[in-house]
């Protein structure tokens, strides 16, 4: 159901020549679901939202997707592989920083956790085009809790 809603947008964002492909791939997927659903496989109900999908600037800031399951209690963040050179020096900065627990208040959680540093000055500083956090001055996290 979820690509079946989204295929319009999914075509309408590729460049011509690649619609062709992507349309063949929306196909192959919606007919697997529906052998699935007529040989009688029902049990999984689809429960996932796509909460966030964020490719606008490629070149230059991390392209990366949010999907949540509440049903199962899940949330799968996607991002895409290195392509830009950028995202290759990104991938080079392998420390870890060091940073508060936003679930440290949950009994057997630690006050901090490790975060890969190329993905926290991604998710945590201010993006190409100027955006920061509502008082200026605190680091960006467009997801502090979902």
């Amino acid at each position: 159901a979820m690509l079946m809603e989204n295929r319009g947008i999914l075509v309408e964002e590729l460049q011509e020549s690649k619609t062709q492909v992507l349309e063949q791939v929306l196909d192959a997927i919606v007919e697997r679901q529906k052998k699935a659903m007529d040989d009688g496989n029902t049990k999984r109900q689809v429960t996932a939202t796509l909460v966030n999908f964020a490719d606008d600037n490629t070149q230059s800031e991390l392209v990366y997707a949010v999907g949540v399951d509440n049903a199962r209690r899940r949330v799968t963040v996607a991002f895409r592989g290195s392509v830009t050179n950028k995202d290759f020096a990104q991938d080079a900065q392998i420390w870890m920083e060091k940073i508060d627990n936003p679930l440290a208040g949950i009994k057997g959680q630690p006050k901090t956790i490790r975060i890969h540093h190329g993905f926290y000055e991604y998710m945590y500083y201010n993006t190409t085009s100027g955006e920061t956090r509502a008082d200026g001055v605190t680091p960006k996290s467009k997801y502090e809790r979902i």
